[in-house]
């Protein structure tokens, strides 16, 4: 048990067609899913984390209008950029960590010190919305959060 945090990239598509450069890369994907249904979009796991409570309340907060109810969450670029500055920020200059990112107590939440972990969430939050806000613009992404405790 604990708090499972889940970052989704999802992508709209009419058709596959590897001769759109919109859809370039995605000629792999498959043009009809169960019962000959057609696809009509295609999801990544973009990031995964676990008891990251201070990557979690800046969600609730920030995206979430502060209710925590385990639901999917719309999440724009702009956000997730926020984010990434921010994580950018405290790991520069750890001292203001309680201020800009503060841990959230909760059922099962993790630790709520501003040690390693702290650190580690932080690092691979970067590493992730790095990653994430590079892919190129025209592939228009839309971004969804959602958690589990």
């Amino acid at each position: 048990m604990g708090l499972d945090m889940y970052l989704t990239a999802r992508k709209h598509v009419n058709r596959c067609n590897a001769e759109d450069p919109e859809q370039k890369g995605l000629s792999e994907v498959p043009v009809s899913g169960a019962q000959g249904m057609p696809v009509s979009g295609i999801e990544y796991g973009a990031a995964y984390w676990r008891k990251a409570n201070a990557i979690h309340k800046w969600f609730v907060e920030n995206v979430q209008n502060g209710v925590d109810d385990c639901n999917d969450y719309e999440v724009s670029a702009e956000q997730l950029a926020e984010l990434l500055g921010l994580c950018r920020l405290v790991l520069h200059d750890k001292s203001i960590a309680s201020r800009t990112l503060p841990t959230a107590d909760g059922f099962f939440f993790g630790d709520t010190e501003y040690g390693e972990g702290y650190i580690a969430d932080l690092e691979y939050t970067i590493e992730a919305l790095d990653k994430l806000l590079s892919a190129p613009r025209d592939y228009k992404w839309s971004f969804s959060y959602s958690s589990s405790w």
